[in-house]
């Protein structure tokens, strides 16, 4: 059924004080344990913890730097072939740039935490986020050690491809280190990024944390939207991570079509309808797409 519309207010006022959390933490790690908590919700029929699963992780990831400081003192000099080393050799992380499939063997591939983490294989906005995360926990390192690391911070950022990061120097003299992670973090030519801020109009403006979970929330929803023979449980789990895009992008409001067409095939067609109100309370009937406008007409017959 469709939101409540006290309820809805409720939801994004607990959505905004998230965002203002992650922005003030100024960490990747709270974006990371809020996507572990939708894994968990989606893939709660298969027993599935992504939250545990992390919580493994940060300890692998920490107990792998410590040890690389010991064994090698020299690999720290280079903070980010130090972090390279640590994410795509030691962790064995890869972009899978080709969409998730809706079939991998038996099991359908969804790329959730607890999956991406098992696999070491994961959609681009995803891979680049945890990237950054354990980037930040080479800098911390590096600075324990009393070291000056070589970059500050790792930043995703728009107009260029969803496995491109920017590194940020340690010492920021407007410098652009644009990092390819489908190649182990090597770093691109300007003569290809300076094609890329040509053709944009804001550079290579920093995406905030809301927006990169969006992008990999959307990679999430659309890994559902490739299963030809969805369940009902399958829509609703879609539906759910849906809801939660819109929760960090409440104005988006044409993503209130695709919550109508979804409630359509789960058979909610109150719902459906409802949200279809919301969606042309906010966009002109004669700009919306023909399907759209032919569901809202057979909806209110």
């Amino acid at each position: 059924m469709a939101l409540d519309p006290s309820f809805e207010k409720l939801s994004q006022a607990q959505s905004g004080s998230q965002i203002a959390i992650w922005n003030e933490g100024k960490s990747w790690l709270a974006p990371i344990q809020y996507y572990s908590k939708v894994s968990t919700s989606v893939r709660a029929s298969s027993n599935s913890d992504a939250e545990r699963r992390f919580l493994f992780f940060r300890w692998e990831v920490e107990t792998l730097i410590a040890k690389r400081f010991h064994d090698s003192e020299a690999s720290v000099e280079d903070s980010i072939k130090f972090l390279n080393l640590i994410f795509f050799s030691d962790l064995g992380f890869k972009c899978s740039l080709a969409p998730a499939s809706p079939n991998r063997g038996s099991e359908r591939f969804l790329p959730t935490l607890d999956a991406v983490l098992a696999r070491r294989s994961g959609p681009p906005s995803l891979i680049a986020i945890l990237y950054a995360w354990v980037g930040e926990l080479v800098v911390k390192s590096v600075e324990a050690k009393l070291q000056k690391p070589a970059f500050s911070r790792i930043e995703l950022v728009a107009s260029t491809p969803t496995e491109v990061v920017r590194i940020i120097p340690s010492i920021d003299r407007g410098e652009v280190w644009l990092m390819d992670l489908s190649k182990q973090g090597e770093q691109i030519d300007e003569i290809i990024w300076s094609e890329w801020c040509s053709n944009s109009n804001s550079g290579f403006q920093r995406l905030t944390w809301a927006q990169g979970m969006i992008r990999s929330l959307t990679d999430l929803f659309r890994a559902f939207e490739a299963d030809p023979t969805p369940t009902l449980e399958n829509l609703t789990s879609q539906l759910f991570v849906l809801d939660q895009i819109m929760s960090l992008q409440p104005s988006e409001t044409r993503r209130w079509a695709d919550r109508a067409r979804l409630n359509a095939r789960r058979g909610d067609k109150s719902g459906a309808l409802d949200d279809l109100k919301r969606f042309f309370a906010f966009h002109d009937r004669d700009s919306a797409p023909t399907t759209i406008v032919a569901l809202y007409d057979t909806l209110r017959s």
